[in-house]
């Protein structure tokens, strides 16, 4: 509405940015301040027409083959949570010695399967199972997050495990 060439309607859409800054506490000012504060995020593309028209001064024509190679993988950063984790598994048996996180996956259903629910066994869900499954038979590798939350029924397991057998002795 801000690039209409019929006066009216840029008007009404100055207006409108006016009153939604107004709601959340600021005015133009601190629009244009905030703007004017902003870093580049992308460089701006060139004009397709003008690159296709072999104009001297213009840069590359457009292709998107180039955007998308230039494009952050899913999830953006290497440790977003969304992101595919650069670790290959975790210490389970003893410290030092990782294991793939098919045997982490498959340690976890081994111990939570063996202990008893009073002492804290058997509480994985269904659709913790069907991740853990996936990992373990290598549908899919785990994300951060997974790895993350792996870490976790590793610890609760263990704790189950010295629960039960702390249970057994006395």
């Amino acid at each position: 509405m801000l690039a209409s060439d019929k006066d009216g309607e840029v008007i009404a859409a100055a207006r409108a940015i006016a009153r939604t800054l107004t709601t959340a506490g600021t005015d133009l000012h601190d629009l244009a301040d905030t703007l004017n504060r902003m870093q580049t995020v992308a460089e701006p593309r060139p004009n397709r027409d003008a690159a296709s028209n072999g104009d001297a001064g213009s840069a590359a024509p457009w292709n998107y083959a180039n955007e998308f190679q230039q494009a952050e993988p899913v999830g953006g950063a290497p440790d977003h949570p969304d992101a595919m984790t650069r670790k290959f598994g975790l210490p389970i048996f003893r410290q030092g010695a990782i294991g793939s996180w098919q045997e982490v996956c498959q340690h976890c259903f081994t111990l939570n399967r063996s202990i008893a629910r009073k002492h804290g066994g058997r509480f994985l869900r269904d659709f913790e199972v069907k991740i853990l499954t996936d990992i373990m038979t290598g549908k899919r590798w785990p994300t951060n997050a997974n790895a993350s939350w792996i870490e976790t029924v590793v610890a609760r397991c263990y704790q189950a495990r010295d629960l039960a057998a702390e249970a057994k002795a006395g």
